[in-house]
């Protein structure tokens, strides 16, 4: 086609340097009408049709030559609710499309167009594909004409049920190294918009085969992760976003809401089915800014002490720590990327010293303990009110929020031989507390009273109301267990006291279950392949309050069904194993497959009084080929054609599957047969099938028939297409083949294929090469002119020829063009001349293979 251009030029510029121009088009083409072959007329909301566009000459061959005298010939393509997005974005500028991308307006390629058409999974009806294939060329005077060559409408039935997906993952975050492959975890910058998640359908569990078949509305939902991330932040607001899934892919990008930072788990839902794994978390790290906006100020205790007397063996609680962050924007507590940052904390009450210190990258935090020396008005034994700040002595950086502590005389004391051992979440735990202040003297409760024990520590915090017993002890019952110690005090207003390195225990085993990455129950496990596993850290035993109890219960696990193997074989593993290990794998004799469910039943050995679980385990039924359809719309195809078949490989539900087929091709006509990818496929080839195929079928300038027969490999499933070839190939006369000179008398409506024979007999190796041409018109002898990769010169004194070479393609023949003597203005007693001129290496200049046209 790049030749044919050169050669469309050419006859232009003979055209303005004879001077025969006719009035009005600088351009002409031999394009009269239009094929359109679609390769399906009937597809599913989420899906795509194709389409080839054809220019076809007044014999009904595909119009090569129709662009070579300088018009260009394109389609415009327009649908009612299907989506044309790719190709040009005008008339003005078609460019070539592809099969599989959407078009607007198409420019054909010797003769040839490509358009797809993609339907949102939210339509369904019938759509109107028009189609108007044009002529665009240049006027005389300047500007440009549009020609309707062709109109054609095609309606498409859409139906409104999109396919479904057998797999969900969430796989990446595009545009970051991150992905969510593994244990991996991804992150994103908080507030950040334009993010991108990937979510992949796939059509089977286990199977990383996209289900290009799936297509429909996905939500994403990120939710905050038990950890805090390493800056100290907790994240506690869950963000919902939505998308589209097209083909088996979903994008879905941020909008700039998730301003939160910390850990997060991510979840994708379509369909009715979770991305999340049992195994692999999906964790999301939303990293604060990197620029300081304001700081932040806690405190590990609401209540510090300003009595005087209290001494470190009578109050374990008698100091507290202040701790102050830098905060982005958004309130994230985040670390500095480099530099200084210096804080001052000071109290506007006066009751608690000025502390002082400065950020570095690397402090996430800096801690200020504040003990009885930094009560200014400790001498006074009477409660006070603190409101701490704390601010950038530079003022670049906005102060923190007021922090109110309130100063307490009285404190919680308690017998620290009860607090020796370690308590159980769940029981009744006994023990002895008071308000001391000043030096040895104390307060006991007033027996019969209510008062709320609450403890504090970094897993959280709980709370007991409870009442006075009459030797003044408080039986208190803590439910949520925690390890690493934690503060222990009164709700009703006393300052609190620490229990360092403690732990406070679950209680007995009470009942089990089984969860997914994310920690949510699971009541149904699924089968990857023909096996599935058992993972010990996703078997939890907890005790009547939920809290998670690791005494290395180990738990075994039976099947309803026969034909199954375990491993190990004894069918046991350890619960709550959070190194991942001691799994069962449960494998099924594929001979056996039914398609039906399993119960398992899952014992937890040692503990009685823990009910079995029994989850259901979907075993796949074999999914095989049942159908091998072929779709296009006509199999009837023009001279020089190319045409969009859609090969679809079905199980016996009509779904897609991944299978081996392969292809016999017989008949009178050999198309090539290719895929989009640009393999090709020959008589026997295998094509290997992911359930949808589109071969672009392209039959030669030869009229007859061919089939085209898929067959699985046993030979059992057939299915089989014959296509016509029609038109007649436009009669021609061939010059230029042969090498040396060669003369020729044609008619000036005589068709020609203008060829260049680049052989000689010389044997030479061309280090240069040219294509040299001229014509006598009206008795008047033109100058010799270069058609050459930079346009056509003529040949004048000082020329530097070597600027003007000619690129030719491979081959010893080369076909130019096709045209008659008419085309280029020439009549009756006119000739025109071209030849083939090479330079060696050696500097040996050859003018080789003339070519002379007598017009008679």
């Amino acid at each position: 086609m790049k030749k044919t251009i050169k050669f469309g030029l050419m006859a232009i510029a003979l055209f303005a340097i004879l001077g025969v121009m006719a009035d009005g088009a600088w351009a002409d083409t031999s394009t009269v009408s239009g094929a359109y072959i679609f390769d399906k007329t009937s597809v599913s909301a989420g899906d795509y049709v194709n389409v080839s566009i054809l220019g076809l000459d007044k014999n009904g061959a595909v119009d090569v030559y129709g662009e070579q005298f300088g018009a260009t010939i394109f389609a415009t393509v327009s649908s009612v609710f299907g989506t044309i997005t790719a190709g040009g974005s005008s008339a003005s500028s078609p460019s070539p499309g592809v099969y599989s991308t959407d078009v607007k307006y198409v420019s054909l390629n010797q003769g040839k167009g490509k358009a797809s058409i993609y339907y949102d999974p939210t339509v369904s009806g019938n759509d109107s594909v028009n189609i108007t294939l044009q002529e665009k060329y240049q006027a005389e005077g300047g500007g440009f004409v549009y020609r309707t060559i062709s109109t054609y409408t095609q309606t498409i039935a859409v139906a409104g049920k999109a396919a479904k997906a057998g797999w969900l993952l969430v796989t990446d975050i595009v545009g970051t190294a991150k992905s969510f492959t593994g244990d991996t975890i991804g992150t994103m910058t908080a507030g950040a918009s334009g993010k991108q998640f990937q979510v992949v359908a796939y059509t089977a569990v286990g199977n990383t085969t996209t289900d290009t078949a799936a297509s429909g509305p996905v939500t994403l939902t990120i939710r905050p992760a038990h950890d805090m991330d390493k800056y100290g932040n907790q994240a506690k607001t869950t963000y919902n976003l939505t998308g589209t899934m097209t083909g088996g892919i979903a994008y879905i990008t941020t909008d700039g809401s998730i301003k939160e930072a910390g850990r997060y788990y991510v979840e994708a839902m379509f369909d009715g089915k979770s991305s999340v794994q049992p195994l692999f978390e999906d964790v999301l790290d939303v990293m604060p800014k990197s620029t300081a906006h304001h700081f932040e100020l806690t405190a590990s205790s609401k209540f510090f002490p300003t009595a005087s007397g209290f001494t470190p063996n009578l109050w374990p609680g008698a100091s507290i720590t202040i701790s102050s962050y830098l905060n982005d924007e958004y309130g994230n507590r985040m670390t500095l990327p480099s530099g200084k940052v210096d804080v001052k904390i000071k109290d506007k009450n006066g009751i608690i010293a000025d502390q002082s210190g400065s950020f570095t990258p690397a402090d996430a935090k800096l801690d200020f303990l504040i003990d009885r020396t930094d009560i200014l008005s400790n001498g006074l034994d009477k409660d006070g009110t603190a409101i701490l700040v704390a601010s950038d002595p530079t003022k670049s950086i906005l102060d923190s929020n007021n922090l109110e502590l309130e100063g307490k005389k009285s404190g919680l004391w308690v017998d620290w031989n009860v607090l020796g051992t370690n308590l159980t979440a769940g029981n009744n735990n006994a023990f002895f507390q008071n308000f001391s202040y000043g030096t040895g003297t104390t307060n006991t409760f007033t027996s019969g009273s209510t008062v709320t024990v609450q403890y504090i520590s970094k897993k959280g915090t709980d709370t007991c109301p409870t009442s006075v017993n009459p030797d003044n002890t408080v039986t208190v019952k803590f439910n949520k267990a925690l390890t690493g110690g934690y503060f222990l005090f009164s709700k009703d207003g006393y300052a609190p006291y620490w229990v360092p390195g403690k732990d406070i225990a679950p209680g007995d085993a009470d009942s089990a279950k089984i969860v997914n990455a994310h920690g949510s129950s699971l009541t149904a496990l699924s089968v990857v392949g023909n096996r599935t596993t058992v993972w010990s850290n996703r078997v939890i035993v907890t005790d009547k309050n939920g809290n998670s109890v690791k005494n290395n219960y180990n738990y075994k696990v039976s099947s309803s069904k026969s034909g199954v193997s375990f491993d190990p074989t004894a069918a046991t593993g350890t619960a709550n194993d959070t190194v991942k290990g001691n799994n069962v794998t449960v494998t099924y004799d594929p001979t056996k497959f039914t398609g039906t469910d399993d119960t398992f039943t899952i014992s937890i050995l040692g503990a009685p009084g823990v009910d079995p679980l029994k989850p259901i385990v979907t075993i796949p039924g074999t999914t095989s080929l049942k159908t091998i359809l072929m779709s296009i719309s006509t199999t009837t195809l023009p001279l020089n054609g190319e045409a969009p078949l859609c090969v679809e490989t079905l199980d016996a539900n009509g779904n897609r599957v991944n299978s081996d087929i392969f292809m016999t091709l017989t008949g009178s006509v050999t198309p090539t047969v290719k895929d989009n990818a640009g393999n090709s496929y020959i008589n026997g080839s295998k094509l290997i099938s992911t359930g949808r195929t589109i071969l672009v079928l392209t039959v030669p300038s030869k009229t007859g028939d061919f089939t085209i027969t898929f067959k699985n490999a046993a030979g059992t499933i057939v299915a089989e297409k014959q296509f016509t070839v029609t038109g007649s190939a436009q009669q021609s006369k061939t010059v230029g083949d042969k090498p040396g000179e060669q003369k020729v008398d044609v008619a000036p409506s005589e068709n020609l294929n203008i060829v260049v024979n680049t052989t000689n007999k010389y044997g030479d190796t061309p280090k240069y090469q040219w294509f040299v041409f001229t014509a006598t018109a009206g008795g008047a002898q033109l100058p010799l002119y270069l058609l050459s990769d930079k346009g056509i010169v003529p040949i004048l004194p000082g020329l530097d020829i070597y600027q003007y070479t000619y690129s030719y393609p491979t081959g010893s023949t080369v076909q130019i063009a096709q045209l008659k003597m008419s085309d280029l203005g020439l009549k009756a007693g006119d000739t025109f001349a071209y030849a083939y001129a090479y330079e060696t290496a050696a500097g040996k200049f050859v003018m080789d293979n003339v070519v002379i046209i007598t017009v008679k």
